[in-house]
């Protein structure tokens, strides 16, 4: 016993299709509202922060060039004034050196010798006094490019006319200087 008739049948069917599409439509249009209201934010706060990242880069690289100009700036700077000194040299660094040891009283340098790989000054001449000796190494001490003095003990055997050998340790940044 049918009580509806074939078409009938496939009217109500045709109706039913028909809302079963309408509401899977409607599901599917509230899914996408529900994913647009939440990826909004996050695409907008995403794409703030890029923006903020680049101008920081661009801020960090431009800041490091002009340190790094800076830089080679003082380099050439430094370079041509040594070059400048060197070039109006007419004897050897060594014998500036000497120049400036002979200052102390009481002491005479006979030779300087450099030897830059384990970055010292050696020193050997005579000293008048013991304390001639020591007002010598203590100077040399407060020498800004220096680690220290290398003094010997056998240099204070004696009272006077003592001969010495003492080296001058440089800092490893001493040549920068």
């Amino acid at each position: 016993m049918n009580i509806l008739t074939v078409e009938q049948k496939e009217s109500v069917e045709k109706i039913y299709k028909r809302k079963v599409i309408i509401v899977f439509l409607w599901m599917l249009s509230f899914v996408g509202v529900v994913f647009l209201i939440a990826v909004a934010p996050i695409y907008l706060q995403l794409s703030t922060q890029s923006v903020l990242l680049e101008e920081k880069i661009t801020d960090i690289q431009s800041s490091e060039l002009a340190a790094i100009q800076t830089e080679r700036d003082e380099v050439i700077l430094t370079t041509n004034s040594l070059l400048e000194l060197f070039e109006g040299l007419s004897q050897s660094p060594q014998v500036y050196i000497k120049k400036i040891v002979e200052d102390f009283d009481g002491v005479e340098i006979d030779q300087i010798s450099t030897n830059y790989q384990e970055r010292t000054i050696t020193f050997r001449g005579e000293a008048k006094t013991r304390q001639a000796f020591v007002d010598m190494t203590n100077t040399l001490q407060e020498v800004s490019w220096a680690e220290g003095v290398e003094v010997p003990v056998s240099n204070f055997t004696k009272s006077q006319d003592i001969p010495f050998s003492l080296s001058l340790m440089l800092r490893e940044d001493a040549y920068d200087e």
